[in-house]
Order: C-alpha cells, then sequence, then structure tokens
C-alpha cells in the first residue's frame, strides 16, 4: 500500500510539474511545456488556466489519497523516503543531478486506552468471549492457554465482584490494531495483595482494537501465576494496561457472596493532560454496596500541590453544595455527602486550576468512610502537566 501511494504520488508531481515553466522534477523524465501539452493546448492563457486546474485536482487527490493511507497502514511507526533529480541542459549536454535521500519517520498519533471490568451473565445469544492465556512466569510471560473457556454472556461494568466469581476484562486501544488483517493481542496484569497474574488478550475481530478476556478469582489458596487470582472477600484487586504510555488501570473489591458489602469509591478527572492556569474537574462517584443504610458518608481527597479548589465549584449529585472543609496546608478536601442507602450510588464533583507547577504526572488520592466505621478503597487519578509553549514536543 505505502509503494503504490508512492507511486501515484510521483505520477501526480510529474503532472505538478509540466503544468508549469522548467525541467526540474520528481523521481521521472523531464518534462517541459511544449513535451506534454498539446498544440492546441500550448497557448499562454490556457496553459496557465490547466495549470492551475492541475494544481487544485492533484492537491485534492494527494490529500484524499494520504487520508486512505492513514486508514488503513497499521498504527506502528514507519518510514517516508523521498529523493528529487534535477535535469538541465548546458549546449549540446544534457546533465542529470540526484539529491541526498531524505527519510521521514511517521508515528500514528497514539490513542487514548481505556480498560474495564465486567460482570458476566451466561446468555447463549449474549457476547463471546475469546480464548485466554495466561503465563507461568512474569513478565514478558510464558503463556498457555486459560481453561475452561466460558460460554458467550451478557457483559456489564461492575465495581465489585463476589469470591470465586470471573471477571471479564475489556481493553479499547486503537493504536494497538497493528495488523488490520489479523487478530492481535495485548497483555495486562493482575494484583490482589499477595497474588499476582499476567494475561494476555486477544482482539475481538481483525482490526476492531478491541480486545477481551477473562480471569477466574479465588478467595483461597497459594498465589503464584497459574491463571487463578487470589481475592479474598473484602479486599481489592486491580488490572494494570500499559502500551508504552501513562498506565491504565482499573480495580474492583471482592464481597463474600451474599452479603459483606462496603463502600466503593471511584476518581476520576475531565482531562488528562492539562498546563498551567488550566481548570478542569475531578468526579468521586460512591456507591454502597453493603446491605443496610451507610450513614453521614464524607470523602477525603487529596489534591496535588500546586492545584487550587475553585470556590463555589462542588456539586453533589448534581446540586450546588458548600464548599468542602480544606485542610490547614490545603491540600485535603473534606466533601460531606450524606446518608447513602444500600445499593445506592452518590456523585461528587469540583473545579481546581493548575497552578505554577512543574512538567510531569500529578496523582490524587481518595477514601471515603461513614460514622459507623464503614470504609471505601483508596481511588486514584492522575493528570499530565505538559509544557504549555509546546517545548516537549516534536515536528515534522
Amino acid at each position: 500500500m505505502l509503494r503504490l501511494f508512492t507511486t501515484i504520488c510521483t505520477l501526480l508531481t510529474r503532472c505538478l510539474a509540466a503544468s508549469g515553466a522548467g525541467a526540474v522534477r520528481r523521481n521521472g523524465p523531464a518534462f517541459s511545456n511544449n513535451r506534454w501539452f498539446p498544440a492546441c493546448l500550448r497557448g499562454a492563457g490556457i496553459r496557465r488556466s490547466l495549470s492551475g486546474l492541475i494544481h487544485v485536482v492533484t492537491s485534492r487527490i494527494l490529500i484524499s489519497l494520504a487520508l486512505l493511507l492513514i486508514s488503513v497502514l497499521p498504527a506502528t511507526a514507519y518510514n517516508i523516503d523521498s529523493t528529487s533529480t534535477l535535469f538541465y541542459t548546458n549546449g549540446s549536454l544534457n546533465f542529470a543531478i540526484n539529491s541526498n535521500l531524505v527519510t521521514v519517520v511517521v508515528t500514528p498519533i497514539p490513542s487514548v486506552a481505556t480498560i474495564e471490568l465486567l460482570n458476566h451473565s451466561t446468555n447463549a445469544a449474549g457476547t463471546p468471549v475469546p480464548a485466554t492465556d495466561y503465563s507461568t512466569t512474569p513478565a514478558p510471560g510464558t503463556f498457555t492457554s486459560l481453561t475452561p473457556l466460558p460460554p458467550p454472556g451478557d457483559l456489564t461494568p461492575s465495581s465489585s465482584f463476589a469470591v470465586d466469581e470471573m471477571a471479564v476484562i475489556r481493553v479499547t486501544d486503537s493504536d494497538q490494531n497493528l495488523d488490520p488483517g489479523i487478530i492481535d493481542t495485548v497483555t495486562v496484569d493482575l494484583a490482589d495483595g499477595t497474588d499476582t497474574e499476567l494475561l494476555r488478550l486477544y482482539e475481538t475481530a481483525p482490526n476492531s482494537g478491541i480486545f477481551l478476556g477473562y480471569v477466574y478469582t479465588s478467595g483461597g489458596g497459594a498465589p503464584g501465576y497459574d491463571g487463578t487470582l487470589i481475592a479474598p472477600a473484602g479486599t481489592n484487586f486491580s488490572v494494570s494496561y500499559n502500551d508504552g504510555g501513562p498506565i491504565v488501570t482499573q480495580s474492583a473489591a471482592v464481597v463474600a457472596a451474599g452479603g459483606g458489602r462496603t463502600l466503593w469509591l471511584q476518581l476520576s478527572s475531565d482531562e488528562d493532560l492539562v498546563a498551567i492556569s488550566d481548570i478542569f474537574s475531578y468526579t468521586l462517584k460512591i456507591e454502597n454496596l453493603d446491605s443496610i443504610t451507610a450513614p453521614s458518608v464524607t470523602i477525603e481527597q487529596e489534591r496535588p500541590a500546586g492545584f487550587r479548589y475553585l470556590k463555589g465549584s462542588l456539586t453533589v449529585n448534581g446540586n450546588a453544595a458548600a464548599n468542602p472543609k480544606i485542610s490547614r496546608d490545603g491540600g485535603t478536601l473534606t466533601i460531606p455527602v450524606g446518608d447513602l442507602a444500600a445499593g445506592a450510588t452518590a456523585t461528587a464533583s469540583f473545579k481546581v486550576r493548575v497552578g505554577a507547577v512543574s512538567t510531569g504526572l500529578y496523582p490524587s488520592l481518595a477514601t471515603a468512610g461513614t460514622t459507623n466505621g464503614a470504609f471505601s478503597n483508596q481511588a486514584k487519578a492522575s493528570v499530565t502537566v505538559r509544557d504549555e509553549l509546546g517545548n516537549d514536543k516534536s515536528f515534522i
């Protein structure tokens, strides 16, 4: 495909050369107006009009071909090589001078990856779950098939799993669709305190950029790379994915079958990449996994140093709320949510402004608790502060 694109570009470039004066050309024989245009088109006015038309049409074709090429080429980086040749005549002698080779490395813009943990409910008409491989060793891994293969089922995002329940993992990352003609794979890491697993997920279909897999969990047993994640009730397990950019992580609570619920907290930001003086929002979602009401729920969030809370921006369940209590050092916000019924969720959101901080990754941590001693997992969200002048970027 890249060779075809290069060939077409060469021919179109010759048309451009032919539409103007002179005999400078690119990768082909010399062109002159008298040679390429019929006698009826050699008038200056006609030639100029035709030249402009060729330039417009050729430019549009080149742009269309470039867009087509981008859509079908693999997501990996590739090179474009280019040379030029100058032909000229001095008296009766003809000369040709070749230029140096210029290589441009084209790197596709990385996609933003997402990762989800899903409950599986058997349904013959539901989503098929591809085969998954587990590693018997740490990364880079020695992989073997994970059995048994689960039947098709309905998949729903979940923040909690019962002990011994299978968890389905979905990674969406279009730039890991390396070959549009085959099913590609990615790897993910799972951890629950003492146990770690490494899985290889398969693309749901060629060119989909969606990778699906599963892991079996157990409330007890010996930890090790065996395809079963040891995850007792009352703990949290996480799945992490890294394709060379920021590591994407998703966590879930493990609860006893039929009860033993607790609080589950999630923290997110509406921007991943920010600059000094930018304003963005944090959102906290708290869920009561218990079978009874959680009394007087409060959330504490530690903001990164240099990130300032914007007064009057706090909302709870979409309604404006009083400003949260801020610690003496200005780093921790305490947000009252109130009573939370069994199985209910509440959402709090507020805005911050990025201060004069250095570039880099800035994580924020949050926890929730109640007056009867219930507490949540630790939630985490990170933003990256970039160089607002673009000094950390390269351009071609």
